[in-house]
């Protein structure tokens, strides 16, 4: 396999190879589980659609992070640099997390001109559940990169109560209020995040003797406020969606020698709006607007290389419509984007950027035989930033891409397994940080390339009654990638330096074991090689990858006894194992092996539940001198009403 990857061309020679190899991709299963949903299938007016999806429900774990909810899904790695609210990202079969679209009921979130998007930004709370597409995605979700995450709020209109305690001074609260085709939700959660970690940054004193003890994470506590309005109109058949979104964090940066107070503080305002009208046969128009403000102030210099009083502002707004048919489907947006930085204590270095996007896209579907499907979809973007700027290198850039995409699926009537096919080309333009950097310690770089990617999924599934088994293979190309290079004084500067290849393999299955148990594995298997000149990274394994990766979770419900409601027990572990934090690979993260279990319990409209997470209390870290927390307990509340 690999030998096959590095005889990847360029050009019409790449295409050709590709379209040979590509036989299949993850299918979908149908059986349904209380908790998380196996992968299913998105179609639209009848046409038998190409694109699986994993779809993760939060019917139950109202209590965890969307970073704890994601992690569990085959392919799907997720870091976070601490406790409650921190900043977490999550990545696609081994891609880059700036690669991976995220939307928020359909609304691409693009805040900073391309960064990765932080998950921390969306409590729980306001996400009915999360769909996964792992390489294509469906038209109107836009160009998803390495795949796309849309998290989709929740739709069922009910009045209700949600609360939560737990370690580490965490509270949660949120009060619902549902009617007819609408929904209110508002709510907030915070923590001190002062769980104990072993300190290896710390002055070393040999006459000490709790230099090896415990000591509580300091100056890391995060207080969220959050607020989510929605509603639908219908005339006849067609009608309106409308969706305000909040969020509000003040947050405590710690430095990784956990000192008690260095001052660093980081608050964050987000606000999104959603207009959709759409037609009777699904076709829409929709007009989104989103605002992102951030307040990074680090007076001591303890995080960055300088003292810092930053103040961001990104702005989005997009005009897009669409419709998918049954032979033909199209799509087209423009949007505007605008961001705007400014230092109060250099205040001539303040940066203004504003982007100009167009994006049209069109898809066929060709049906030749009964049973095989064909998709065949392009999406053209246009990009021109235009920046505020006396740096002579900060021009203007104009760029265009072209980004095919081909997927097919073969399902017999009454087959129990069914072959699917995806390959697909995409391009990413850097980052308003990456081209016209402004943190203090990085320097943009104007002249970068757009970064290029091009994947390939190959698998088959199979569904019989009680059991499904899913098995696929994926490969990417990732050319002229961004990385940030450090100068002597520790000031990044972005650069095309990158190739690499990726490949792997994913195996997942879903067991109904009867009317009580169900039973949920998969596995994934990750190869990376970093193809860069710089000889200190060239053949090594791409930083933040695991090389293995599993999870397997039981539900056990509880005969009917004499106790009132449904009882139902789990226990889950997650595995990662064999990943680096550096492009070196010197320096080795610990293997992941966490083991949670719990028990709910659903009466009258009542519900209630306890967790223990990481029951071993293991220590880990996803960013190098960033742990996470050890174990922990978790009471959750939450009642509905007519």
């Amino acid at each position: 396999m690999l030998k096959l990857i590095q005889a990847w061309g360029s050009g019409v020679r790449r295409w050709l190879f590709l379209l040979v190899l590509n036989t299949a991709v993850v299918a979908q299963a149908t059986a349904e589980d209380a908790v998380r949903l196996p992968v299913v299938t998105v179609q639209s007016q009848g046409v038998q659609s190409t694109h699986a999806v994993t779809r993760i429900a939060n019917s139950q774990d109202r209590t965890r992070e969307l970073s704890e909810l994601l992690a569990p899904a085959a392919g799907v790695q997720v870091r976070s640099s601490g406790g409650l609210g921190a900043y977490a990202e999550a990545s696609l079969r081994g891609s880059a997390a700036r690669h991976v679209q995220v939307l928020f009921d359909g609304i691409p979130l693009e805040l900073a001109g391309g960064q990765a998007i932080n998950l921390a930004l969306f409590p729980t709370a306001v996400v009915g559940r999360a769909d996964i597409y792992r390489g294509g995605a469906p038209l109107a979700l836009g160009a998803s990169g390495a795949g796309a995450i849309d998290l989709r709020p929740p739709e069922q209109a009910v009045s209700g109560v949600q609360a939560g305690y737990g370690s580490f001074a965490t509270w949660r609260g949120a009060v619902l209020g549902g009617w007819r085709g609408g929904l209110l939700s508002l709510g907030r959660e915070m923590s001190d995040n002062n769980f104990p970690i072993r300190n290896p940054y710390k002055p070393f004193d040999p006459a000490d003797p709790q230099r090896l003890a415990e000591e509580p994470r300091a100056h890391a506590g995060r207080d969220q406020h959050f607020g989510l309005l929605r509603h639908s109109w219908a005339w006849g058949d067609a009608g309106m969606d409308a969706l305000v979104y909040g969020f509000s964090q003040d947050q405590a940066l710690p430095d990784r020698v956990n000192s008690s107070d260095p001052g660093t503080t980081l608050g964050t305002d987000l606000s999104l709006a959603n207009l959709r009208w759409r037609t009777a046969d699904e076709a829409y128009v929709a007009l989104q607007w989103q605002h992102l403000r951030e307040h990074y102030a680090d007076p001591g210099s303890r995080i960055g290389l300088g003292d810092q009083d930053l103040r961001m502002r990104s702005r989005r707004l997009a005009l897009s419509s669409g419709d998918d048919g049954t032979h033909f489907g199209w799509f087209g947006q423009a949007a505007w984007h605008d961001y705007h930085s400014l230092d109060a204590t250099a205040p001539q270095a303040a940066r203004r950027v504003r982007r100009h996007q167009l994006t049209l896209a069109g898809v066929w579907h060709a049906r030749p035989r009964q049973a095989l499907a064909l998709d065949a979809s392009l999406h053209v973007n246009a990009l021109r930033d235009d920046v505020a700027d006396q740096d002579p290198r900060s021009r203007s850039q104009d760029e265009l891409f072209f980004e095919p995409q081909l997927a097919w699926r073969y399902q017999r009537a009454g087959a129990w397994c069914a072959p699917l096919g995806h390959v697909a080309y995409r391009q990413r333009a850097p980052g308003f940080v990456e081209r016209y950097g402004d943190r203090g310690y990085i320097t943009g770089n104007p002249a970068l390339k757009p970064e290029s990617l091009t994947l390939l999924d190959a698998g088959l599934a199979c569904q019989a009654e009680r059991l499904s088994v899913r098995g696929a293979v994926f490969a990417q190309d990732l050319r002229n990638a961004i990385s940030f290079v450090y100068d002597a004084r520790g000031v990044g500067r972005a650069v095309n330096t990158d190739r690499a290849v990726i490949y792997g393999l994913e195996v997942e299955t879903d067991w109904h074991v009867s009317a009580l148990t169900d039973l949920s594995v998969n596995f994934t298997w990750l190869e990376s090689e970093d193809r860069t000149e710089v000889r200190a990274a060239q053949g090594r394994q791409l930083p933040g990858r695991a090389r293995w990766q599993g999870y397997a979770r039981i539900n056990q419900g509880l005969p009917a006894s004499g106790l009132p409601g449904r009882w139902r027990l789990f226990h889950e572990f997650l595995f990662e194992g064999e990943q680096y934090y550096d492009t070196s690979n010197l320096l080795k993260a610990p293997t992941t092996r966490l083991h949670s279990s719990g028990l709910h319990v659903d009466a009258g409209g009542v519900g209630l539940g306890l967790e223990v997470r990481n029951v071993l209390d293991q220590t880990h870290a996803q960013f190098n001198g960033f742990p996470r927390p050890g174990r922990s307990y978790h009471l959750s509340f939450k009642t509905t009403f007519d």
